[in-house]
């Protein structure tokens, strides 16, 4: 099964994001837990995108499921920017005012995710999140 879905650079399209997600997945009849962490990846990778990337176009997002495993892959025209080389894992020690600005949403895409993985191809940034759709 695929599915892709087409995000304009409006913050307010992520509610609608993330229904849509849910409602495919669903559909596929996921665990619950399976969902919620596809739409939380969806919207840390998709707020990170809209406020630093700039895209001029729409950004791509498909679905993918090949039992056991679901594939989220994100595409957009903004500036090249390769999370896995360019975000510091932030200080979880850290009091919250000393830690850095920044990295905590990423560092959550990679724990709920399996591995990701991070391309810049024919001038757009593909980052690629890999789960298992089934425990």
């Amino acid at each position: 099964m695929e599915w892709h879905i087409t995000i304009n650079q409006q913050p307010t399209e992520l509610a609608c994001v993330k229904q849509r997600i849910g409602e495919l997945l669903e559909r596929q009849k996921l665990p619950y837990a399976v969902i919620e962490n596809c739409q939380l990846i969806a919207e840390e990778v998709l707020v990170n995108i809209i406020h630093y990337g700039h895209p001029p176009e729409p950004i791509g997002l498909s679905l993918k499921i090949a039992d056991p495993h679901l594939t989220m892959t994100f595409v957009d025209g903004g500036t090249p920017f390769n999370p896995l080389a360019e975000v510091a894992p932030p200080d979880l020690d850290a009091e919250d005012d000393a830690r850095a600005e920044g990295g905590l949403g990423f560092f959550l895409v990679q724990q709920l995710a399996d591995a990701v993985k991070y391309a810049y191809r024919d001038g757009q940034n593909v980052l690629t999140v890999f789960l298992r759709s089934l425990p």
